[in-house]
């Protein structure tokens, strides 16, 4: 897993090589890969084994990562570094009980993503009592143009970004299905929602609705998830409701004053 590095950004005199270097350590481990040699490390981020064992050993003593034998693990105070965002943006006083009084109302998952590079990285959920066996879990990621918060997410990006978007997945998604979602991400912006099913999984249908700042910066997004028995007007009847909580979200996160991370700033090289 090599992490993609700004070339301009590397150049520049502010920036600070062996922090970047340091995240992409972090960044090696997954799900695919809990526990780690310093080998495996040093091939999952594209830096030298001397280089990997420098930082492996800093993060150790920082109680980042920790090591049994020869492997070595994350710590839970990694943890640190996602909370600061939660904490930074209310997700849990601002976000999560308006997310909890939507699953209520519609008796479905939702859940709250933002944009990160090509992904939507989902940061709040709540569960309907109905069972979604392909949910996602908080820090989990999917391809934004698999899934409907995707959608509204990419809908809300200004044109120049979105067109880069689109140019960079050239070659990675079939043309057909770059087509069909040019046309969402239109009615998106025309309606101010959008509705995607079958794209991550056959059986998943989604309503998502973009949530952004005072400027009219994309900040997040929104939706309600049902897996397998939904059908199109069951889906729709959740638009209201789905676009009155974006609005009381968008409203609670303005008024408390707070400085808004936005999708530009979020964006990685």
């Amino acid at each position: 897993m090599k992490a993609e590095q700004d070339s301009k950004a590397e150049k520049a005199p502010w920036f600070s090589e062996s922090l970047a270097r340091g995240l992409l350590v972090i960044q090696a481990f997954d799900a695919s890969g809990p526990n780690l040699r310093a080998t495996d490390i040093a091939k999952r981020s594209g830096l030298s084994r001397a280089a990997t064992r420098r930082f492996l050993l800093t993060l150790q003593a920082l109680g980042y990562i920790g090591a049994d034998d020869d492997r070595y693990y994350l710590q839970p105070k990694v943890l640190d570094l996602g909370f600061a965002f939660v904490s930074s943006m209310q997700i849990d006083r601002l976000v999560q009980p308006l997310l909890n009084e939507l699953s209520t109302i519609t008796s479905e998952s939702c859940s709250f993503a933002v944009l990160d590079n090509d992904q939507a990285l989902f940061v709040a959920r709540a569960s309907g009592p109905k069972i979604l066996q392909m949910a996602v879990g908080i820090g989990g990621r999917v391809p934004a143009h698999t899934t409907s918060l995707g959608h509204a997410l990419l809908s809300a990006l200004p044109h120049d970004q979105f067109e880069q978007y689109m140019q960079s997945r050239k070659g990675l998604i079939d043309p057909p299905a770059l087509t069909k979602l040019r046309a969402s991400i239109e009615k998106g912006r025309a309606h101010g929602w959008v509705e995607v099913k079958g794209l991550l999984h056959t059986a998943i249908t989604g309503v998502a609705a973009p949530i952004r700042n005072r400027s009219g910066e994309l900040i997040g997004a929104i939706n309600v998830a049902n897996y397998g028995s939904a059908t199109t007007k069951s889906m729709r009847a959740h638009v209201e409701p789905l676009l009155d909580v974006r609005s009381r979200i968008e409203k609670s996160l303005q008024a408390a004053g707070h400085i808004l991370p936005t999708a530009a700033g979020r964006r990685s090289a």
